[in-house]
This record gives structure tokens, C-alpha cells and sequence, in this order.
């Protein structure tokens, strides 16, 4: 289970150090990318999910779909054995 570790200090860097931008263009992007990314990587997507639903159980913190995605993309980056 170290990998859920990591996968949450992952979650913890992606909260603390990266500003958000805002903007209608931008939230259309973003979506259009998770989309995107919940299609190709179906499996790793809804494995992120279930952490996601973990952490809401557990310490009743939501992960937004910007962390959904870097974790999607994590988890598909452990499975390839990188």
C-alpha cells in the first residue's frame, strides 16, 4: 500500500505548490482533458477514483478533477513499471 502513500503526497505537493489559473477558456481545456484522460486510461481513472473516495471517507478532504488527473496519470506511470 506505499503507493497510496505516495499517490497522497503527490495530492499534498499538487495543493501547495501550484497556483490555479482561472478563466472560462481554461475550465473548458481542463474538462476537455479529464475527459480525455478518463477515456484512454478507463481502469486508472477509476482506481483514482476510488482514492479519491478513500480520502473523502477517510479525512473528508475532496480531490478537485486537476488532482484526479495527475493521479490517473501517476497510477497508469506505476502500472507501466516506470
Amino acid at each position: 500500500m506505499h503507493w497510496i502513500s505516495a499517490a497522497l503526497q503527490c495530492i499534498a505537493l499538487l495543493r501547495n505548490g501550484i497556483s490555479r489559473q482561472t478563466g472560462a477558456g481554461k475550465r473548458y481545456h481542463d474538462e476537455v482533458f479529464r475527459a480525455l484522460i478518463a477515456r484512454n486510461l478507463r481502469e486508472h481513472y477509476k482506481c483514482a477514483c476510488c482514492i479519491a473516495e478513500y480520502v473523502r471517507n477517510t479525512w473528508h478532504k475532496e480531490l478537485s478533477d486537476e488532482e484526479l488527473v495527475f493521479l490517473t496519470i501517476h497510477l497508469k506511470r506505476i502500472w507501466m513499471g516506470k
